[in-house]
């Protein structure tokens, strides 16, 4: 069996399942607390007041006032979801690693998972680097 195509699965399948529908939903319900609740309350008084709403300027402000509550999601995200669950993946693939190798009988690696290794060696400098981006979004 091909470990590193097993292992690229199992991390792709670890991010579809939780990764995105975290993120998913606290943007949603950022966006409901800080924008949608707030702007619904707003039009329904102007409403009962008489007053119509230019839904094309609503959006346009909207959309400018919606860009840095994004990105602080996003941020928050990235460092209290992604990085620890990516962190988490990376740690479970290196203790099977370890029990793959250390239950080789001849002392001696098989060519996968020596490729194995050298890719996680190389996911971990990518989750390093990728932390220090996501400190450097605050």
């Amino acid at each position: 069996p091909d470990i590193a195509k097993e292992i690229r699965m199992a991390v792709k399948e670890e991010m579809k399942m939780t990764v995105v529908p975290a993120i998913e939903n606290t943007i949603k319900e950022a966006l409901d607390a800080s924008v949608v609740r707030p702007l619904q309350a707003s039009i329904d008084s102007l409403s009962q007041k008489g007053v119509t709403v230019d839904h094309d300027k609503v959006s346009a402000s909207l959309a400018s006032s919606v860009d840095p509550s994004l990105r602080a999601v996003f941020t928050e995200n990235m460092k209290t979801v992604f990085i620890p669950t990516l962190e988490s993946v990376t740690r479970q693939i290196l203790e099977k690693l370890s029990e793959n190798l250390a239950a080789e009988s001849n002392g001696t690696a098989s060519k996968e998972l020596v490729a194995m290794s050298s890719q996680l060696s190389t996911m971990t400098e990518l989750v390093a680097e990728l932390t220090r981006e996501v400190h450097a979004l605050r």
